[in-house]
């Protein structure tokens, strides 16, 4: 759980917070091609397709194909997603936000009563865990008020659904116990506030005017 080449050879515990599913999906293209920038363009290409393939099959599930197909577009462009492929180059974001859907997807065949339901929906909350677990925590509101007041299943479906999740959990329990146990010894949260000086900024910033010591230091 070590990257051995970190900090000079000190090696670093990257992988106890980190995400795991982007760089084991890139392992074959490693094998085969042998290139680490063609496996990392790789995955992130894929996460673009997929991400349009599932959202589409998802939105069918409430809309007509037309509908369907302009809603996949817009999910594919829309600005957040471009700064994570382009920007930032965030491969787990981006690979969390392509396997999004299929959790959706996995709501309605929970409550279509479909056989493979529970394990479909499992295997997406730990895809997307182990893509990038913060996505599926920013999403959980979104998930609850989708649930009740757009499927409105009842209470039966709805504790399958919470048993999906704990066993999708329970799948990703060697990513989510060491990230939550041993957090204490990296300094993960200082470097995640550290990103707020650097991409928020104030009204002065935002309009180009001089900056003074006192509002240097003011934030939104």
């Amino acid at each position: 759980r070590l990257a051995p080449t970190l900090v000079y050879g000190y090696t670093y515990p990257l992988f106890v917070v980190n995400y795991h599913l982007p760089y084991i999906l890139a392992e074959p293209f490693m094998l085969v091609i042998g290139d680490a920038v063609f496996a990392y363009k790789a995955i992130m290409s894929a996460s673009f397709v997929l991400g349009a393939v599932f959202v589409f099959l998802f939105f069918r599930k409430i809309a007509s194909d037309f509908a369907s197909l302009c809603g996949a577009v817009v999910y594919c462009y829309n600005p957040y997603r471009f700064a994570s492929l382009y920007h930032r180059g965030a491969i787990g974001e981006s690979l969390a936000i392509a396997l999004l859907p299929l959790i959706f997807l996995g709501f309605h065949k929970i409550a279509e009563g479909s056989k493979h339901a529970l394990p479909f929906t499992a295997l997406a909350v730990f895809a997307v865990i182990n893509s990038h677990s913060l996505i599926l925590l920013i999403s959980a509101p979104l998930f609850l008020v989708y649930i009740l007041f757009f499927l409105k299943l009842n209470m039966r479906k709805f504790l399958q659904i919470g048993i999906a999740f704990l066993w999708g959990f329970a799948l990703s329990a060697f990513q989510i116990l060491p990230s939550l146990f041993e957090k204490k010894f990296m300094k993960f949260d200082e470097i995640l506030l550290s990103h707020y000086n650097e991409y928020f900024r104030n009204f002065f910033q935002i309009y180009g005017l001089p900056l003074n010591e006192i509002n240097r230091n003011f934030y939104f």
